[in-house]
C-alpha cells in the first residue's frame, strides 16, 4: 500500500502489502526489456558502481532525434549542452571531449543510444550502443590508422595500443579508447584502459546465476529512466552515514537519525531519473534488500529521513533543496521511494549521489 509522504508523521507504517518482486531476466531470455536491464548484465563481478543514460530517448524528449555526429559541431553542442543540463546523465563516456571526438574517432555521444559505466577495481569499463544504421567503417579505419591491434575474443574483436602520452590523438577521448571491444552485432562497444577489464566486462554476459544478482532486481525496479545509477554492496551504506563522513558527528540530523536507529543494510541501491506524462522531472530510489522482512523494516526510517533530513551539501531540508518525497512502499524486499525534484531539477540528484549526500541511505 502506498502513503502519501504527510502519513510520515505516524508512528507506525500499518497494513503494507508486500508483493514479491519481479525476478530481473536477461535480455538473452527477454529481449523486451528496457536498455537499463540489459546494461548491468554487462557489470563484471565485482562492479561496486553501475552509472546509465539513455540518450536515444532522452535526445527524444528534447526534440533532437535526428541529432548525430553528422550534425554541424555548433547544433551538436547545443543539444549536448540542454542534455546535460536538464536531464543530468550518470554517464558520459569522454563527454568532456566532445568537440574532438567525432573527428578523431568517427562517433561520439550523439551517436549513442545507450551507455553504461562499470566502477571495478582499476580503470573502470563503458558499454555503449551505438544507434541504429551507424557506420562502423571510419571507426575501424581511424583504429587501423593508429596501429592498434587486433584480437578476436568470443563474439568480439578487441582493438587494443599501449599508453603513447605523446601521441597527437591520446588527449581526444577518455583512456577507455586504448582497449576498445567491437562486439558482432555491429553496434556495441566495451571500452577500458584495461583490457582484463573488457575481457571480464564481455565474458558477464554469459555467467549462470542460480537467482538475479541485486543489480538486476534494482534495474528491474528502476525500469526505463533517462538515467540512473545503481551500488552494489551489502557495506556500501556505510559511505552514506554522516558520522562516517564527519569523523562522528552527524550535525544537522544528530537527533532525527538517532530517533530512526539502525536500519537493515540493502544489497544494492540506485536511482532513476524519468520525465512524466506533462514532461516534469520525477525520480525513483530503490534499496533491494536480503529479504522482504529487512525491507518493511527499514521502510518507515528511510522514509523519514527522505521526508525530514537535512542535506549535507546544501545543510537545508531535502525537501526544499533536492527533492519532495512523493510516495513509498515496499515490493517484496526492496524499497521504493519516489520523488519530485525540486525546482524540476533532476541534475539535483545527481549531485546528491555524487556527493554521497543521501543521509536517507545509510544504515547507522
Amino acid at each position: 500500500m502506498k502513503r502519501d509522504a504527510s502519513s510520515l508523521l505516524l508512528s507506525l507504517v500499518a497494513a503494507i502489502v508486500v508483493v514479491t518482486p519481479a525476478v530481473a531476466q536477461s535480455p538473452a531470455l527477454d529481449p523486451g526489456q528496457p536498455p537499463l536491464a540489459e546494461a548491468v548484465t554487462f557489470a563484471p563481478l565485482g562492479a561496486g558502481t553501475i552509472l546509465f543514460t539513455d540518450w536515444a530517448t532522452a535526445k527524444a524528449e528534447h526534440g533532437y532525434d535526428n541529432v548525430t555526429s553528422a550534425t554541424p559541431l555548433d547544433e551538436r553542442m547545443d543539444a549536448m549542452v540542454d542534455l546535460g543540463w536538464t536531464e543530468a546523465p550518470f554517464a558520459g563516456f569522454a563527454i568532456d571531449r566532445f568537440a574532438l571526438h567525432a573527428e578523431a574517432w568517427g562517433w561520439d555521444t550523439t551517436d549513442v543510444d545507450w551507455e553504461a559505466s562499470f566502477g571495478v577495481d582499476g580503470p573502470p569499463v563503458a558499454v555503449l550502443r551505438l544507434r541504429d544504421g551507424f557506420d562502423l567503417a571510419p571507426v575501424i579505419a581511424h583504429l587501423d590508422d593508429r596501429g592498434f591491434s587486433t584480437e578476436v575474443y568470443g563474439d568480439a574483436t578487441i582493438r587494443s595500443h599501449a599508453m603513447d602520452v605523446g601521441a597527437d590523438w591520446i588527449r581526444t577521448s577518455g583512456f577507455g579508447i586504448l582497449n576498445t571491444a567491437i562486439l558482432d552485432d555491429g553496434r556495441t562497444l566495451v571500452l577500458s584502459g584495461s583490457l582484463e577489464a573488457v575481457k571480464a566486462t564481455l565474458d558477464a554476459r554469459h555467467l549462470d546465476f542460480a537467482q538475479a544478482p541485486p543489480s538486476w532486481v534494482v534495474a528491474g525496479a528502476l525500469g526505463s529512466p533517462l538515467s540512473a545509477a545503481i551500488e552494489v554492496g551489502t557495506d556500501a551504506c556505510a559511505a552514506y552515514d554522516p558520522l562516517v563522513q564527519d569523523a562522528g558527528d552527524a550535525g544537522a540530523n544528530a537527533d532525527l537519525l538517532a530517533e530512526v536507529g539502525t536500519l537493515s543494510p540493502w544489497q544494492a541501491m540506485g536511482i532513476g531519473t524519468y520525465r512524466d506524462d506533462t514532461g516534469a522531472a520525477v525520480g525513483r530510489y530503490v534499496f533491494d534488500h536480503l529479504t522482504e522482512a529487512d525491507a518493511l523494516a527499514a521502510l518507515a526510517g528511510r522514509a523519514r529521513l527522505a521526508d525530514q533530513g537535512i542535506s549535507l551539501r546544501t545543510d537545508e531540508p531535502y525537501a526544499t533543496s533536492v527533492f519532495r518525497l512523493v510516495t513509498f512502499t515496499t515490493d517484496g524486499r526492496d524499497i521504493v521511494l519516489d520523488v519530485a525534484p525540486v525546482e524540476d531539477q533532476s541534475r539535483r540528484l545527481q549531485q546528491a549521489f555524487f556527493s554521497r549526500d543521501m543521509v536517507f541511505a545509510t544504515c547507522g
